[in-house]
């Protein structure tokens, strides 16, 4: 019968996927058969993560998962939960106005004013995590 196990979690966010940043990790000691118990709740920090705008994007972990026999499997007991950048779309409307006035050499009116109005509009992606 196994022993001592040592299980591990990891919190890597993907959004770079050629750069994975890993944003925290947990391990905790038991004997194999006994439920799972981190430091930190994965529930919460998962939570804690979205709530700083990071969007779940996959979790090995499932509360209540029990230590597994490492010495049949070395990657039994070690968990990943992976995070992207949450993003929202964001639409931006500036309008600009041009005036020509047309006057003679002795400033008398030539004919009236030309006002052009010019709306841009762009939409683009904001990233809730960095801003």
């Amino acid at each position: 019968i196994a022993g001592e196990q040592t299980a591990e979690i990891y919190y890597v966010d993907i959004f770079n996927s050629n750069d994975p940043l890993q944003l925290g990790s947990d391990s905790v000691i038991g004997k194999f058969g006994e439920e799972i118990n981190f430091n930190l709740d994965p529930v919460n920090l998962i939570k804690y993560y979205e709530s700083q705008g990071y969007k779940l994007v996959s979790n090995s972990f499932t509360p209540g998962t029990k230590y597994g026999n490492s010495e049949e499997n070395p990657d039994v007991n070690v968990f990943y939960v992976y995070f992207t950048h949450a993003t929202k779309e964001d639409t931006t409307t500036v309008q600009v106005s041009q005036t020509i006035n047309y006057k003679y050499d002795d400033g008398t009116t030539a004919r009236p004013s030309n006002v052009q109005t010019i709306t841009f509009t762009g939409t683009g992606l904001i990233d809730l995590t960095t801003g």
